[in-house]
């Protein structure tokens, strides 16, 4: 098609479109060729050349099938810093020199496990290449994405061959001699220790501490360049909200400097006193009289360092702070609410008093009334989860208050607890029989209220240890009641599924505190009038419990039988061993020890 256009039209231009089109349509070798062509035909590429290329390449999410891509690339990007080094002898002032083409070949080596690589080229731009917030962001992002410190960069296809060729001579080299005895002692240690396990590094650090340390040292960069040049690059929201999300990661160090941030860079007052703030990190206070305004990502990370470090009461105080301002309760979504929630179910109360369970009620409460009230506007965003509700409970546990925890049944469910104040019906047909292992079916709806919240196990495993907490007759009696009118069936039915050990502890533990609050009715105090209720609900919680016991004990043999297997089958450099005896250098081969 470039043959048959006028010369005239030829240009650059033309070769980057159809650049861009070949990486649109992930024909990245077609790219490449159409780079390599253009330059055969003495069109010089520019830096939007470079920035297509690397921009579009850098949207691939998996490398590894892209060996050869890869080192393509890295050429590339050697002839890049040459495109660079003419323009700074011809013309220094050519807006061609931007760091545009090296932030997206920066998000490349993000993608590919590069960080050595990474570094490299953030250090080595200064100048008109100097970064600029977009680097900082793409800097931010490639650390967050770092899962593990044991990642290996995504070899390129010269790298495979090498190490294939390695592998070949030393493979040429062993066959050479029909026995270790008659190898010289150089080539031993040189064949042997790729049969030996391989000693793993002592990682004393974790890689969120690494990325934490990482993180803080960008930040630093980023604040002096906002003092060398305050009119070019300024700090934004989603700075703050990536380094917010990295720190909280990290040490309790790390975490001082997070509200040191906050305290400094974000329009919303801290809950801590400033006494309570570190004064040995000293941000700049070049933006300090026109703050960042708070976003749902930046909230999201405020909540996120309050909970990990374990200041529940910020995170707590900071909900109710935005929950206030009708400008500024619209950030709030269902995201921010788990954080919220979970804050108050790690909530404890000082010393010698007991934890209020009602605040997290009524936090819950808003949530639900906001939600209703944005439905009618069009807007979303805080449909409640059934994790909401669950931190509820557990807030409700650790306070011992049973009205908070009927609350949640009443939200969650619409049934209201008068139901369950006067005494149960008799004990049903199905249950007469306790060797028949039959259950009663499930009462309740299959919709229920809201959409993913379901009175699963979790819920009512909570409410039981609520009222066996409280160690309140009347509170104990109304949980069993709830068991009774739900069905034994909904909650101890077989489980399967990826979350089959979450189901079976919380199975486990509504086993054990169902035997226990009936033996404490029973054992306890005047007759119970609903005593042959209690007695089949204990027989088939203990039967329940027996069954458990057994699951938990075969699920635990099929794993092992399985890990067995799965060594038996893969066998790695690391499980083969050199043996080589004392006395003598006799040697023989073990596999898997």
């Amino acid at each position: 098609m470039v043959e048959k256009l006028p010369l005239d039209c030829v240009n650059v231009i033309v070769w980057n479109v159809l650049i861009a089109a070949a990486i649109k349509a992930a024909r990245y070798k077609l790219a490449f060729e159409l780079y390599y062509d253009m330059k055969r035909r003495h069109i010089q590429p520019n830096s939007r050349t470079f920035t297509t290329l690397f921009v579009g390449l850098s949207k691939i999410d998996d490398w590894t099938p892209y060996a050869n891509i890869l080192g393509r690339v890295f050429n590339t990007y050697d002839q890049l810093l040459a495109h660079f080094e003419k323009l700074r002898l011809t013309n220094p002032e050519s807006p061609d020199i931007t760091p545009w083409p090296l932030n997206g070949y920066l998000t490349l080596l993000g993608k590919t496990n590069h960080y050595a690589r990474m570094w490299d080229v953030f250090y080595s731009m200064e100048g008109r290449l100097a970064p600029d917030e977009v680097t900082y962001s793409i800097m931010l992002r490639a650390i967050q994405s770092r899962l593990s410190l044991d990642l290996e960069p995504v070899e390129t296809a010269l790298d495979i061959e090498e190490k294939e060729n390695q592998m070949m001579v030393q493979s040429e080299t062993w066959t050479r001699f029909d026995d270790l005895d008659d190898a010289p002692e150089e080539t031993l240690g040189l064949i042997s220790r790729y049969f030996r396990p391989v000693v793993e590094k002592d990682r004393k650090e974790s890689v969120h501490v690494k990325n934490a340390a990482d993180a803080r040292l960008l930040w630093e960069h980023l604040v002096k360049a906002t003092r060398r040049e305050p009119n070019r690059i300024q700090i934004d929201s989603s700075h703050v909200s990536l380094v917010l999300d990295l720190l909280a990661k990290g040490k309790p160090s790390d975490h001082l400097v997070a509200f040191d941030i906050l305290h400094h860079y974000v329009d919303l007052q801290p809950p801590l006193s400033p006494s309570k703030i570190s004064s040995s990190y000293k941000p700049s206070t070049t933006n300090v009289a026109s703050r960042l305004p708070i976003t749902s990502f930046i909230f999201s990370s405020l909540l996120d360092l309050c909970v990990r470090s374990a200041r529940v009461e910020s995170a707590i105080n900071y909900f109710q702070l935005l929950a206030e301002k009708k400008t500024a309760k619209n950030v709030i979504d269902w995201k921010h609410m788990l954080h919220v929630m979970r804050a108050f179910a790690m909530r404890r109360a000082p010393k010698g008093q007991v934890p209020d369970a009602r605040e997290a009620i009524s936090a819950l409460e808003w949530m639900l009334r906001e939600q209703e009230a944005r439905e009618t506007t069009g807007n979303g965003g805080l449909n409640p989860a059934i994790d909401h509700f669950v931190y509820a409970l557990t807030a409700a546990w650790k306070a011992a208050d049973m009205n908070s925890a009927l609350r949640v049944v009443e939200l969650m469910t619409g049934m209201q607890r008068d139901k369950f104040i006067n005494a149960t019906p008799p004990v049903r047909e199905s249950w007469r029989d306790r060797n028949t292992k039959q259950f009663p079916p499930p009462v309740m709806p299959q919709t229920p209220r809201y959409s993913r919240c379901r009175w699963n196990t979790t819920c009512m495993a909570l409410l039981i240890k609520t009222a066996g907490a409280t160690q309140r007759r009347e509170d104990i009696r109304i949980a069993l009641r709830i068991l009774y009118f739900f069905g034994p069936s909904r909650f101890f039915g077989s489980q399967t599924g990826p979350q089959v050990e979450d189901a079976i502890a919380a199975q486990t533990e509504l086993a054990k505190r169902t035997i226990w609050c009936i033996d404490y009715m029973l054992n306890t105090g005047d007759e119970e009038r609903e005593s042959a209720v209690w007695k089949k609900l204990r027989d088939i919680a203990a039967d329940q419990l027996k069954r458990l016991a057994v699951t938990q004990v075969r699920n635990e043999e099929k794993a092992a039988r399985q890990e067995e297997l799965r060594r038996m089958e893969t066998v790695e450099d690391g499980d083969m061993q050199l043996l080589v005896p004392v006395n003598g250098r006799r040697s023989g081969w073990a596999t898997g020890m």
